[in-house]
């Protein structure tokens, strides 16, 4: 039997799954303690140091913060910084 998954919603980094990988871990704590609030709604993946960010910001200045928060981690070899983003007025759309 195939399982169909939900598709993803915003929601904070830190709550949406189980935590196995301590690097993971880290690097979801690090974006939800960011003083910038929207870092909170960037999802990660990570494995063997790399680094995954995926989801939407409004600000390109807020994509760059999200790669520089995760920089500083221990354990991050690289980042693939995938986060899009959206202005407010295409999000009224």
């Amino acid at each position: 039997m195939i399982q169909t998954l939900p598709s993803p919603r915003p929601y904070p980094t830190g709550v949406h799954r189980s935590l196995s990988n301590p690097l993971e871990l880290r690097v979801r704590r690090s974006l939800c303690n960011s003083s910038y609030r929207q870092l909170q709604y960037v999802r990660c993946h990570c494995k063997d140091g790399v680094v995954l960010l995926m989801g939407t910001v409004p600000s390109y200045f807020i994509k760059q913060m999200a790669q520089e928060t995760v920089r500083r981690i221990a354990g991050v070899t690289q980042i693939d910084n995938q986060v899009e983003v959206v202005y407010a007025e295409e999000n009224a759309q």
